[in-house]
């Protein structure tokens, strides 16, 4: 009769089988881990575990070879990062034409970067390397301004799968303003001059979103965003500047608050009466 084999324990195993195990823990479980026992501490510090755990947080970064292993650089590189430490912060380059405008406006989304050249909006994938994936041309001039808004923050939401989209607004020196989403788009015709300022968040007065915009004409445009006020959107005209818009901003602890400033230096705030069916505002200002 043959002697059963000798169990395997947490402490049998080695570099390659715990580095197998590690896709499932992060770097402190890997450091508990360590702290364990001694056996596990040799472990847990094998360079195959390590390997996975840099390849992990920086998929986009070659692991670098050098005198120091891999849990070394994994800990040097963390602190760097969170001390903004960096030689060299490139990871990917994407060439622009240079017969082109230059950028005038950039925003970060995600994995995306968007910026605007003229009157052309363009939209980067970012990854190993930069891929051009949208271009929109819908204005005639120069972009001034440019936001995004969630797609479910607004009444243009249809379905889940639009859940991490975004809608794009873009104003102009062709007086409009322009808003695309999924292949659609929509144009804000109301300003006697170029637009200069939008929200940098939508209003909301109860019953429908309101996008604000300001121009040189010294006016705020308030737009609504409902899909049944497609042909009549504009809702309100504020006066209250004597110059050109350069500011607009929505309250995060309050839908219904808007502030603008201009180059009259007066920063002016406008307060939605929420009771009442009219648009009227409420404005006080402040001459800085």
């Amino acid at each position: 009769m043959s002697m059963p084999l000798p169990g395997r324990t947490l402490v049998d195993l080695d570099g390659d089988a715990l580095a197998h195990c590690a896709r499932h823990l992060g770097a402190r479980d890997v450091a508990s881990l360590a702290m364990a026992c001694r056996p596990l501490r040799a472990a847990a510090y094998c360079d195959a575990v390590w390997y996975h755990l840099y390849r992990g947080q920086w998929p986009f970064q070659q692991v670098p070879r050098g005198a120091l292993g891999i849990r070394e650089l994994y800990i040097r590189r963390h602190t760097e990062v969170h001390q903004m430490k960096f030689d060299d912060p490139l990871s990917s380059i994407y060439y622009l034409d240079p017969t082109e405008p230059t950028p005038s406006h950039l925003m970060l989304d995600r994995n995306g970067v968007w910026f605007s050249q003229g009157p052309v909006v363009k939209r980067l994938r970012l990854g190993l390397d930069m891929e051009l994936v949208e271009t929109y041309r819908t204005h005639s001039a120069r972009i001034t301004c440019m936001r995004l808004f969630p797609l479910i923050d607004t009444p243009l939401y249809r379905s889940d799968a639009h859940r991490n989209e975004k809608a794009l607004a873009t104003s102009s020196t062709d007086r409009t303003v322009r808003l695309c989403w999924k292949g659609q788009s929509r144009c804000y015709k109301g300003h006697s001059g170029p637009v200069t300022a939008l929200a940098d968040k939508l209003l909301d007065d109860g019953e429908c979103k309101i996008l604000a915009t300001g121009g040189e004409d010294c006016t705020i445009r308030l737009w609504s965003m409902n899909t049944r006020a497609k042909k009549h959107p504009l809702i309100s005209t504020l006066h209250g500047h004597e110059k050109t818009l350069s500011l607009l901003s929505v309250a995060w602890h309050k839908s219904s608050l808007l502030v603008s400033s201009s180059k009259d230096t007066k920063v002016i705030e406008h307060r939605r009466k929420l009771y009442l069916k009219s648009s009227l505002l409420v404005s006080s200002n402040i001459s800085i």
